[in-house]
């Protein structure tokens, strides 16, 4: 029963990774109409990005809040230009054509990182506060509980920004 916790609670982690990329997915949707099955690669950009600028990689390396700010610059501008360059000119297209175009961003995306960064997979520094505690005499690494408030935060602000949009549209 020990290994069943154990597995649940380590678990937390890439179940609020998987979590959260839905929830830019639900987004994503809700604001433009488009499912976007590169929001997963966008995350990925974002992931080699810190990694990158924590390693060395280009010959020098940035402290964990400005490669985080870089890190949120290079989303911000991966996702202006996904919009510029396919979803604007496919806006009076098909929803099919818009999935489609997305299917072909995300499979651009994941050739660039490839190209640019091999197949050695990376292991991003930590960004949240470490440590590990000990429930039920499981050990956990305490991010793992952070990275689940966070997403369950981000999930509670978008359901009560989402309702209120409702109730404000629904008034004469």
């Amino acid at each position: 029963m020990e290994q069943v916790l154990q597995f649940v609670l380590l678990g937390l982690g890439g179940g609020a990774l998987i979590a959260g990329i839905a929830l830019g997915v639900v987004v994503t949707y809700r604001g433009s109409g488009i499912i976007n099955l590169a929001t997963g690669a966008v995350a990925m950009v974002a992931g080699y990005s810190f990694w990158s600028l924590q390693s060395d990689f280009y010959g020098f390396t940035l402290g964990t809040a400005p490669a985080f700010v870089v890190t949120v610059l290079v989303s911000v501008l991966v996702g202006v230009l996904m919009e510029l360059l396919v979803f604007r000119p496919l806006r009076t297209t098909s929803p099919l054509a818009k999935l489609i175009a997305s299917l072909g961003i995300l499979l651009t995306l994941q050739a660039a990182m490839l190209l640019g960064f091999g197949t050695a997979a990376q292991q991003v520094p930590n960004i949240l506060p470490g440590g590990r505690v000990n429930v039920f005499d499981v050990v956990i690494p305490v991010n793992r509980f952070w990275l689940t408030g966070i997403v369950i935060g981000m999930t509670l602000l978008l359901a009560a920004l989402y309702a209120g949009s409702l109730l404000a549209r629904d008034e004469p």
